[in-house]
C-alpha cells in the first residue's frame, strides 16, 4: 500500500507541475501588448537592431543610448563586469523590457509592435540557473516543443551531451526530477537547459553564462556543438570565462551600459583597452 501511495503521490505531484507549466506558458508578458500585434514570422531570420536605446530599472541608467545591430547568422559575445548592462541587453531583445528611450527592432519591426510572447518563442534561452518543473526529464526538455517525439529529443540530448547521464537515470527520459531540478547536478541543469533550448529550433539562441556550472571537458564539448549547429542562426553568448567565447565571430565588451570595444578575440586581445586587462587579469589561456 505504502508504495501505491508514493506512486499516486508522485503523480499527483508530476500532474500539477505540467498544469503550472501550462499556466506559465500562457502568462501573458508583462510589456505591453499592442493591438493587431505583428505576427511573429516576418520577426525570424532577420537583423536585429538597437537604436539609440536607454534603459533604466530605477533612476541611473542601466543602458545608455545605445546603439547596436547584429546581422542575421551572428554569433556575438557579451563581456564585461558585473552590472555593465548585458543582461539587461539581452532582456530588451527579448521583449521582457521595453526601452524608456530609443528602440528594439528584429527585421526593421519596433517589437512594441509585437506580442512578447511571440517574440520569446523565437528565442532559444538557456540562463545560467535554469528552471524545471516537478516532472519527467522528457516533460521538462520538450517545454518548448511539447509534441517532439523521442527521437527528437535524443537528438537534442546528444548534441548538449545530456544523452549519456540521462541514460543512466532510474527511468531515463521519465525520470521525474524534483522542483527546479533539485535532484540533477548545476551541470546537469544546464545542458538539460541547451537541449531544450536546441529542441526547440529557435531562430535566435541566447547563452547567459550557460556553461558556468560545467567541467573543461563538457564545456569544451558543448562549445565544439555550438560551433557546429550555430552557424546559419544568431546567437548571443554572455560570459565571464572568455575561453567560452574564443570561438566567437564578434566580441562586444560593455561597461556602465555601453559599448566600450567590438572586434573579434585575436584583434581585442591584441591592443590595449579594456579586453585585452581581461585576458592578462584571468589568464585565460586554454590548455
Amino acid at each position: 500500500m505504502s508504495i501505491l501511495f508514493q506512486i499516486s503521490q508522485a503523480r499527483g505531484g508530476a500532474q500539477a507541475s505540467l498544469e503550472r507549466m501550462a499556466v506559465v506558458m500562457g502568462t501573458l508578458s508583462c510589456t505591453p501588448e499592442p493591438d493587431g500585434a505583428v505576427r511573429r514570422e516576418p520577426l525570424a531570420n532577420a537583423s536585429i537592431r538597437l537604436e539609440g536605446v536607454t534603459f533604466r530599472y530605477t533612476e541611473n541608467p542601466v543602458i545608455k543610448n545605445l546603439t547596436l545591430t547584429i546581422p542575421y547568422g551572428q554569433t556575438v559575445a557579451l563581456v564585461g563586469a558585473s552590472g555593465s548592462g548585458k543582461s539587461t541587453l539581452s532582456q530588451l531583445i527579448v521583449r521582457l523590457y521595453d526601452p524608456q528611450a530609443g528602440s528594439v527592432s528584429i527585421g526593421g519591426i519596433d517589437l512594441r509592435s509585437c506580442s512578447g510572447r511571440d517574440v520569446r518563442r523565437l528565442f532559444g534561452i538557456v540562463p545560467q540557473q535554469p528552471y524545471f518543473f516537478r516532472a519527467s526529464v522528457m516533460d521538462n526538455v520538450r517545454l518548448l516543443k511539447p509534441a517532439a517525439p523521442e527521437s527528437e529529443i535524443w537528438h537534442a540530448l546528444e548534441l548538449a551531451h545530456a544523452a549519456e547521464f540521462v541514460r543512466e537515470l532510474s527511468d531515463g527520459l521519465h525520470t521525474l526530477i524534483g522542483e527546479d531540478g533539485t535532484t540533477l547536478s548545476g551541470g546537469q541543469r544546464q545542458r538539460l537547459a541547451i537541449a531544450r533550448a536546441l529542441l526547440a529550433g529557435p531562430s535566435y539562441f541566447i547563452f547567459d553564462e550557460a556553461t558556468s556550472a560545467l567541467d573543461t571537458v563538457s564545456e569544451r564539448n558543448i562549445q565544439d556543438t555550438l560551433q557546429k549547429i550555430l552557424p546559419g542562426g544568431t546567437a548571443i553568448i554572455i560570459a565571464h570565462r572568455l575561453a567560452t567565447i574564443r570561438y566567437c565571430e564578434r566580441i562586444l565588451v560593455m561597461k556602465n551600459g555601453r559599448i566600450v570595444q567590438d572586434g573579434d578575440y585575436q584583434m581585442l586581445s591584441s591592443c590595449p583597452g579594456p579586453f585585452a586587462d581581461m585576458v592578462r587579469e584571468r589568464d585565460f589561456v586554454e590548455t
